[in-house]
C-alpha cells in the first residue's frame, strides 16, 4: 500500500515539508495531495495518511480540519500522522497548536505528531500580512527555521527508513 501526504499551505512552507516527507519515505510509495487543488481523495488506496498544514495566529487552514471531519470514518481505519508548520518557539505552545489544529479523534489516534518549524516569506505575503509581521514579529526580511531533524524523527516514528 501507499502513503498519502495531504496538506494545505498558504505561502508554501507546508508544501515544502510535505514534499520533504514524501522524498524521505520514497516518492514511489507516496502521493502528495494539496487540498487547494484536490478536495476529493480516495483514501482506500492508502494505509498511511499524513496530514499537515501551516499555522497562522494559532490556527491551521480550515480545509485540513474539515477534511479530517468529513473523512473521520475512513481515517479511523488508517495509520495517521500529523504535522504543522509555524514559527512558535515555545515547545508547550507548539504542542497546543498541534492539538488545536486537528479534530480530537485525529489527534488521539495519530502515531506521530510533529511541529516542523516554519518560514516567514515576506515576498509571498500581501501588503497587510507584511505590515502585521513587521510590526508584531519585528521582522524585516524573510527567514526560515524548518526543523529538518524533526522531519527525520517524524519518518523514523512512522517506521520508514531514511
Amino acid at each position: 500500500m501507499k502513503t498519502a501526504v495531504i496538506f494545505n499551505s498558504k505561502h508554501g512552507t507546508a508544501e515544502k515539508v510535505a514534499n520533504l516527507i514524501a522524498e524521505r519515505i520514497g516518492i514511489e510509495k507516496t502521493d502528495v495531495v494539496n487540498l487547494k487543488s484536490q478536495t476529493i481523495i480516495d483514501l482506500s488506496n492508502y494505509d498511511t495518511i499524513i496530514l499537515g498544514g501551516s499555522v497562522y495566529v494559532g490556527t491551521i487552514q480550515k480545509s485540513i480540519f474539515k477534511f479530517c471531519e468529513a473523512n473521520q470514518q475512513e481515517l479511523s481505519n488508517k495509520k495517521i500522522a500529523l504535522f504543522i508548520c509555524g514559527m512558535e518557539p515555545d515547545p508547550e505552545k507548539q504542542e497546543l497548536e498541534i492539538k488545536n489544529s486537528f479534530p480530537a479523534f485525529a489527534y488521539e489516534m495519530a502515531v506521530v505528531k510533529k511541529f516542523m518549524g516554519g518560514e516567514i516569506l515576506l515576498e509571498k505575503m500581501n501588503f497587510f500580512e507584511k505590515m502585521a509581521i513587521k510590526k508584531v514579529a519585528k521582522i524585516s526580511q524573510s527567514e526560515s527555521n524548518i526543523n529538518y531533524k524533526a522531519i527525520d524523527e517524524f519518518i523514523e516514528k512512522l517506521n520508514y527508513e531514511k
